[in-house]
């Protein structure tokens, strides 16, 4: 599955950087973007009528790995909390001493 997280025109709108997420290996996700890339003019072709603009940018098509990374910070955040239930009696949210 592919997902347009972003699209970044250039300042004349002669370029657009079309950032995707693409759900699978580093195999797939490669596949993906090579498939996107040898199809950037078909897919351009496509959308130039449904756009009011003078100039229709050409399309760059990139990886966009942040949901991977969000995904990995979060993880490594998720085993280093502790849960409520875990913590010693007495002890607050930050571990300031209630008693």
């Amino acid at each position: 599955m592919i997902s347009i997280t972003e699209v970044q025109a250039s300042p004349d709108m002669h370029q657009a950087r079309v950032l995707v997420s693409v759900m699978g290996d580093e195999k797939e996700q490669t596949a993906a973007l090579a498939a996107l890339i040898h199809s950037s003019g078909y897919i351009w072709r496509q959308i130039r009528p449904h756009l009011k603009l003078r100039s229709i940018p050409q399309l760059e098509f990139r990886l966009d790995n942040r949901i991977a990374e969000e995904r990995e910070i979060q993880d490594l955040i998720d085993t280093l909390a502790v849960p409520i239930t875990e913590r010693p009696a007495g002890e607050g949210a930050e571990g300031e001493n209630l008693a």
